[in-house]
């Protein structure tokens, strides 16, 4: 059921309400370009970003989207010659919205748990989780010893396939498509079964803002600005979840930087060439913290079979910067993530 937006004005605050409303459908109204009340300081103008992402790339093809959350205001969109008007997979991205959309609909709480068996015991599985049973032939997961019985914050952190899976068919092709849309992926055909879509395979194909979105709605909190060049004019949103779901994925996206998948974008992490070199962030007195997801997509068109995404922002509160970066013939843990965390050390070098 798709609701009319209207404009809510709070004090100095004007935004835009989408409950249940597609989040960058074309039926979004357009609007003045009404201000958002600042939550901190103005932000020092950001530094030279371009020669930073074509030195974080190394010469792989690839493009990387820069957008300030506060204001949605795009500072740098960078893109290879394969990249130029393409989409690519979401692959693991997709899992932000499987969990969003458990969360919501109550199919899931922060605390169900579904069980992802060792790779040598999946076929065929009988699997169960707390909040129901189901049989599936389920896909192996990403480590083949399985995590055992796993909740949504670890299940994210450290991209279990398995959870997703079980979790995607619990909710069906239709909810999964809803709530894609309403984290700004916009109307997308969702073509395989819902267990497979949970977990990204054969995910529907994305650009860089598309992706941008999703991590604007997140490190917002629901509500904020699209992302847009200068020139555009300011479309606000808020997305009004029934429940804590965003500061459960903002949990698990922390997380992710710690211990999981995208620890390569984290201060002391690993450059994209170098497993020795930690950077420049171990020379910060106070590095930032950064909240982020990696995605591996296949892609029957790349030589290789597979590409990598890393969408992210830092620091975790009141966020300056909001990053995606994608790697064609690439990985989302080994090598976007580490070109998105030398992006972010020229960002936030203290001599800015």
């Amino acid at each position: 059921m798709q609701r009319k937006g209207r404009i809510c004005l709070l004090g100095w605050t004007a935004v835009l309400i989408l409950s249940f409303h597609v989040f960058c459908g074309p039926a979004m109204p357009s609007i003045q370009d009404f201000p958002i009340q600042p939550l901190h300081a103005p932000l020092p103008p950001p530094p030279d970003l371009s020669s930073a992402v074509r030195r974080a790339l190394h010469e792989r093809e690839g493009a990387v989207l820069i957008a300030r959350p506060s204001s949605g205001e795009i500072l740098l969109e960078y893109r290879t010659p394969r990249c130029r008007g393409r989409k690519f997979p979401a692959g693991s991205l997709l899992k932000l919205v499987t969990a969003y959309a458990g969360l919501e609909e109550g199919a899931i709480t922060e605390g169900t748990r579904f069980l992802c068996p060792a790779a040598s015991s999946l076929h065929p599985k009988e699997v169960s989780g707390q909040g129901g049973n189901s049989s599936a032939q389920v896909p192996p997961c990403s480590d083949p010893d399985g995590h055992g019985f796993i909740a949504v914050k670890e299940a994210l952190s450290h991209s279990c396939n398995v959870f997703f899976f079980q979790l995607g068919r619990k909710l069906g092709r239709r909810k999964l498509s809803h709530y894609a849309a309403i984290l700004g992926f916009g109307k997308k055909t969702f073509g395989k079964e819902a267990g497979f879509l949970g977990y990204g395979e054969d995910s529907p194909l994305l650009d860089l803002l598309e992706v941008g979105n999703l991590f604007q709605a997140i490190a917002r909190k629901g509500r904020g600005f699209l992302l847009h060049n200068r020139r555009e004019r300011r479309q606000a949103f808020w997305i009004r979840p029934g429940k804590d779901s965003f500061r459960v994925i903002r949990r698990a996206l922390k997380e992710a930087v710690r211990s999981g998948t995208a620890q390569r974008a984290a201060p002391g992490g690993f450059s994209a060439t170098s497993s020795e070199d930690p950077g420049l962030f171990s020379s910060l007195s106070s590095p930032p913290q950064i909240l982020g997801k990696t995605g591996t997509a296949t892609f029957r068109a790349s030589p290789r079979g597979n590409h990598g995404w890393f969408g992210g922002f830092a620091p975790a509160e009141n966020p300056e910067i909001l990053i995606v970066v994608f790697v064609f013939n690439g990985r989302g843990g080994t090598t976007a993530a580490p070109v998105a965390r030398e992006i972010l050390e020229v960002y936030f070098r203290e001599d800015r």
